[in-house]
């Protein structure tokens, strides 16, 4: 008997003892948080942790703010907005209704950079752009004049691997906390140069980075891939890995940056401060890149965010929690201006790659509202397709449509469509039909399935 409760305390210990360390992500938006140390500079190697992931929860195409998140508690990814509005029948004559224990890494640049404004983004924000210059021809029937390369748009001279490497910041991998190898620095500057020119603005560096890791790290559920080194060797990481990988990007491209240990949805959590300009913004990749039907990496980003991209100290501080406040560093950026025109730029891009697919048809027949003034226009053009599918013999239909953020109201489009093609699709059938209508929400779009099956 004494033997069976000795046992049942040693599980009960273990179980109170791995609640203890786990960190949140945005979804219940949580990832699994770690137990946080305090104080924001040494370079100490990380004990291990634990973190959760955010969920997307929105239905209907609305994107679900983060849940609970956190670091040394358990915390969720955000769930999937992912909404299937189910088959409605219709007959002739009826139309139905429609982290861890989070080391603060403190990486320091090897130049400062200059102040930035909003109103650069995607300009040259880094100082004042070289034109491109070409040479004089020489005199002679075969001489022809050789362009120099044009810094704003050659892109970076991809880095030779070495051993030992030194990076772009003059440092060895051991200097950065989480990486374990020459050949992980030397990847994490091959990515840098993949991504950026000569003339590519910081600002415009850090929304590209920000998205590389969201497109090309998922949020581990199983809580394992806790550092930078298992991020870019297995492409998973919790919250501890996506910002210690975010350093060593910064430190890369010459922003100042440190990992900021604390708590998120009311969990250990741990996010990153980054010096523009002399001003500290924050951005958190693990709660931007949130679980999406339990999982964070869709191959198009669709549960890729700006939530927390260069947010100011009040915006992050309305759900996550720093370990030592009163030790962050000073002066804070005043507004999100940064991340609005950010916002603004990346829905432009969007719009453009959506049109493109849309019109290309590789993915079958689809549309793009992005005004209300095509909203009407989408759907005669649906409308007209359903016809000509119903004289063609063809029994199934099906269209996506995608519907820039806020253009139009997802919810009554949906229904207000569903019935349309309802009512059309028994007059172009003269049979009756089944209607579906799945939609998937993002920050940035939400896409809309619609189906009609002829009986």
């Amino acid at each position: 008997m004494k033997k069976i409760v000795s046992a049942a305390g040693i599980i009960l210990a273990a179980v109170i003892a791995a609640s203890l360390f786990a960190c949140g992500k945005p979804g219940n938006n949580s990832k699994p948080g770690d137990a946080t140390p305090s104080g924001f500079s040494q370079k100490t190697p990380a004990p291990d942790v634990t973190d959760g992931a955010p969920e997307n929860t929105a239905s209907s195409g609305e994107t679900a703010k983060p849940g609970t998140t956190g670091d040394p508690q358990t915390t969720g990814q955000p769930s999937g907005n992912e909404t299937d509005h189910g088959n409605d029948t219709a007959q002739p004559g009826t139309t139905p209704e429609g982290t861890e224990n989070v080391d603060p890494v403190k990486t320091t640049a090897p130049a400062p950079t200059p102040t930035p404004t909003p109103e650069d983004v995607g300009d040259d924000v880094d100082g004042t752009a070289t034109p491109a210059h070409t040479a004089t021809a020489t005199p002679g029937p075969t001489a022809t004049p050789t362009p120099e390369p044009d810094p704003t748009t050659a892109p970076d001279d991809m880095p030779e691997f070495t051993v030992p490497y030194v990076g772009k910041a003059g440092k060895t991998y051991d200097a950065f906390n989480g990486l374990k190898s020459d050949e992980e620095l030397w990847k994490i500057d091959t990515v840098i140069a993949s991504l950026t020119t000569g003339g590519t603005p910081v600002i415009e560096k850090i929304r590209k980075i920000h998205d590389w890791m969201v497109t090309n790290i998922a949020y581990d559920t199983r809580l394992r891939a806790r550092h930078a080194s298992d991020a870019l060797n297995s492409g998973l990481g919790i919250c501890q890995a996506y910002a210690e990988l975010f350093d060593v990007f910064m430190a890369e491209i010459g922003v100042e940056s440190f990992t900021v240990p604390g708590t998120a949805g009311g969990e250990a959590h741990a996010w990153n401060a980054v010096n523009i300009g002399g001003e500290w913004y924050f951005v958190d990749v693990t709660w931007d890149d949130p679980l999406v039907n339990g999982h964070s990496n869709y191959p198009d980003a669709r549960n890729l965010r700006y939530t927390y991209l260069l947010v100011s100290y009040e915006t992050v501080r309305q759900d996550h929690r720093a370990d030592d406040e009163q030790d962050l560093p000073k002066p804070f950026g005043e507004n999100d201006s940064f991340r609005a025109a950010l916002v603004e730029k990346k829905k432009n891009e969007i719009e453009a790659e959506l049109r493109n697919a849309a019109s290309s048809g590789e993915g079958g027949l689809a549309f793009v509202i992005a005004s209300e003034d095509e909203r009407d226009t989408v759907s005669a053009e649906m409308v007209e397709a359903l016809k000509a599918a119903a004289q063609a013999g063809e029994k199934n239909f099906s269209a996506t449509v995608f519907c820039v953020k806020g253009v139009p109201d997802v919810k009554a489009f949906v229904s207000e469509m569903s019935s349309l093609l309802a009512h059309e699709g028994v007059e172009a059938y003269h049979a009756g039909v089944k209607t579906g209508a799945k939609t998937v929400g993002s920050e940035f779009y939400t896409s809309v399935e619609f189906t009609v099956t002829a009986s």
